[in-house]
């Protein structure tokens, strides 16, 4: 079960962050998971994060617009569909968890929720508010309730936070 909810939480947060939209996105996609899944496994979590934040943010500017998060979604969807076969099934079940999620939640609904001084722009600081990361892998960091703020994460996915607060119940 803990690796089923290490990969949901994995593909929860990361399709928020990869890939700039072009003819060849998801073949970049792939390439981009293939060169950073074993680094986030053993690497600290702000690691992870960087890379992430660096794939997706097309202008480099060090934020995440709302069209670079569109582009993105819409790379992950393409991406996931046309590698559904090739998934091993747990991962294909966090991927498909995280899209459930952010097309549930809808996209510009979930952007606003982690724009917290809602200027259109994502910064990492805001994205990760509710997260403390320390040395520890991110998908170890993600399960780790003292680490994640899991009611302030819930609230950011608004109409779903009742769900997410059942999948991911405090422990006391």
């Amino acid at each position: 079960m803990i690796r089923y909810l290490k990969r949901a939480c994995f593909y929860l947060l990361c399709p928020l962050f990869w890939g700039p939209a072009a003819a060849d996105s998801t073949a970049q996609l792939s390439g981009f998971l293939s060169d950073v899944a074993p680094i986030c496994q053993v690497e600290p979590g702000a690691v992870c994060v960087d890379l992430a934040w660096q794939f997706v943010d097309g202008d480099g500017d060090g934020q995440v617009s709302l069209a670079e998060a569109e582009d993105l979604h819409a790379t992950v969807q393409s991406w996931a569909s046309g590698a559904e076969g090739e998934l091993p099934p747990r991962t294909r079940t966090g991927v498909l968890l995280g899209l459930f999620l952010v097309n549930s939640a809808g996209l510009d609904a979930l952007f606003a929720g982690f724009d917290v001084d809602q200027d259109g722009i994502l910064t990492q600081e805001e994205f990760l508010a509710d997260v403390q990361l320390d040395e520890r892998p991110l998908g170890d960091t993600l399960l780790d309730e003292d680490a994640v703020d899991r009611p302030a994460v819930a609230a950011r996915f608004g109409a779903l936070a009742p769900l997410l607060q059942k999948v991911y119940p405090p422990s006391n």
